[in-house]
C-alpha cells in the first residue's frame, strides 16, 4: 500500500512536470517507466508502476492549458486552446480560461468514471460495426467545417497546406519529435508573432473572475466532450485534437467559453475512456496506454477499478494545482514587458525545438509558422490548421 500511494504521488510530481514544460510528453514518460521496469521492479510493483502512469497522465491532461495560454506552447492535446487562451489572456481573463478548461476536464473525468461500465459495452458491441466508416464520417465533418467558415476558399486553401505539410512531416523518418515544430508554428509561436506586430500587452490579470456560461453551451460544451473523447478513445489515429475539432463543430455556436471547456473536457476523456478500450479490446490508442499494456498484458476488471480510483484522486489533486499554478502563471506574465516575453518564449521554442528535433525542425516550425501567420491575417478559422493532424489521419483510413 505505500508503495502504491508512493508512486502515485511521483505520478503527481511528472504530471507537473510533463503538464508545465513545453516539448515533455507523458509518452515518452511513459515509455521510459516500461524500459525500466526491470529496475524498478525492485521497489515498487506492476501495480504501482501502472498507477503512477494514470496519475501523472490525468494530472499533464488538466495542467497541460497553462502554459498553451500564458506562454503559447502548445502540447498535441491543447493547440487548439492556444487562440483561443490567447485572447482571454490579452483581456485580463488568463486564469479564467484555466478555469473554465478545469470545468471540461473535471466534468469529463467524472462522466468518464461513471460511463465507464457502457463504454466497455458499447466497444466491444460496436466497435467492428463503425471502425470501417470513420475515415468517411471524418472527411464529412471536415467539408463541412470548410464550407461553415467564414471564408470558404481561405479555409480550403489553409487546411489543404496545413494537411500537405503534416504529411510531409508526420512521414519523415528522419524527423525526431515531429509535432513539438509543427504544432508549435502553425497554433503558438504564429499566434505570438502576430499578437506582437499588432501592439498587443498583457493587462493585468484577473484572479477573481467566476466562471459564468450559460448551463445549454457548457451542457453542449461537456456532451460533444464526453462524445469526442470517447471515438478518440477507441479509434486509431484519432487523438484528442482532432476529437476537440469534430466535437466543435457537433457543439455548434457555444462560444469561447464553451469552447474551453470542450476542449478541456476531450482531452482527459480520451485518456480516462483508452482504458475502456484496452479492456474490452485489448488495445491500446495512446502511447502512456501502450505503456500501461506493456507493463500488464491482460487487464483485469479489478485493474481497471484501481485505475478509476487513482484517477479520481489524480483529478481532485489537479484542479488545485492548476489553480495555484493559474495564479503563479497570471502574476508572472503581468509583471513582465509583453515583447520581451514574446520574444524569450519564441528563443525557448527555438531551443526546444533544436534540442529534441534538430535543424530540420528548425525548418518544419518556420514553415507551420508561416502558414499560421497567413490564416490571422487572412481571418480563417485557426481550426482548419487541424488538416496537418487530420488529412494524415483520412488518407490513413481511406488508403
Amino acid at each position: 500500500m505505500i508503495g502504491l500511494i508512493a508512486a502515485i504521488f511521483i505520478g503527481v510530481l511528472f504530471g507537473i512536470f510533463a503538464g508545465l514544460v513545453p516539448g515533455i510528453h507523458v509518452n515518452l514518460v511513459s515509455l521510459m517507466a516500461v524500459s525500466l521496469s526491470p529496475v524498478l521492479l525492485h521497489y515498487f510493483s506492476l501495480l504501482s508502476i501502472s498507477c503512477f502512469i494514470v496519475s501523472m497522465c490525468v494530472v499533464q491532461s488538466f495542467l497541460n492549458i497553462i502554459p498553451a495560454v500564458y506562454l503559447g506552447a502548445p502540447d498535441s492535446d491543447s493547440c487548439l486552446g492556444v487562440l483561443p487562451g490567447h485572447r482571454f489572456l490579452l483581456k485580463g481573463d488568463g486564469f479564467l480560461a484555466v478555469k473554465l478548461n478545469l470545468v471540461g476536464s473535471l466534468s469529463g473525468l467524472v462522466l468518464s468514471i461513471v460511463f465507464l461500465p457502457v463504454a466497455v459495452f458499447i466497444v466491444k458491441s460496436f466497435y467492428p460495426l463503425i471502425s470501417g466508416y470513420v475515415g468517411w464520417l471524418i472527411l464529412a465533418v471536415v467539408l463541412y467545417m470548410i464550407w461553415r467558415d467564414k471564408s470558404p476558399f481561405w479555409a480550403f486553401v489553409v487546411f489543404s497546406l496545413s494537411g500537405f505539410l503534416g504529411f510531409l512531416v508526420l512521414n519523415s523518418h528522419n524527423l525526431e519529435n515531429p509535432l513539438l515544430p509543427l504544432l508549435s508554428g502553425l497554433f503558438g509561436v504564429s499566434t505570438l508573432i502576430y499578437s506582437f506586430n499588432s501592439g498587443s500587452h498583457i493587462p493585468r490579470q484577473n484572479l477573481r473572475k467566476r466562471v459564468f456560461v450559460k448551463k445549454w453551451a457548457a451542457c453542449k460544451a461537456v456532451f460533444s466532450s464526453f462524445v469526442a473523447g470517447f471515438f478518440a478513445s477507441v479509434l486509431p489515429g484519432l487523438g484528442s485534437s482532432q476529437g476537440a475539432v469534430l466535437a466543435k463543430q457537433v457543439a455548434g455556436n457555444i462560444g469561447e467559453k464553451g469552447f474551453m471547456i470542450l476542449l478541456g473536457g476531450v482531452n482527459t476523456v480520451n485518456f480516462a475512456l483508452s482504458l475502456a478500450s484496452l479492456y474490452a479490446l485489448g488495445k491500446a490508442r495512446n502511447g502512456a496506454v501502450v505503456a500501461l499494456g506493456r507493463l500488464l498484458g491482460e487487464v483485469s476488471l479489478f485493474q481497471i477499478c484501481i485505475f478509476a480510483g487513482v484517477a479520481l484522486v489524480g483529478g481532485a489533486v489537479s484542479v488545485l494545482l492548476a489553480l495555484f499554478f493559474g495564479r503563479v502563471f497570471s502574476r508572472l506574465v503581468e509583471s513582465v514587458n509583453y515583447k520581451l516575453l514574446v520574444s524569450g518564449v519564441v528563443c525557448v521554442v527555438l531551443f526546444l525545438v533544436v534540442i529534441l528535433s534538430g535543424w530540420k525542425g528548425i525548418v518544419v516550425l518556420f514553415a507551420s509558422a508561416s502558414l499560421g501567420v497567413i490564416a490571422s491575417i487572412v481571418k480563417c478559422s485557426r481550426t482548419q490548421a487541424m488538416g496537418c493532424l487530420l488529412v494524415p489521419v483520412i488518407i490513413g483510413f481511406l488508403c
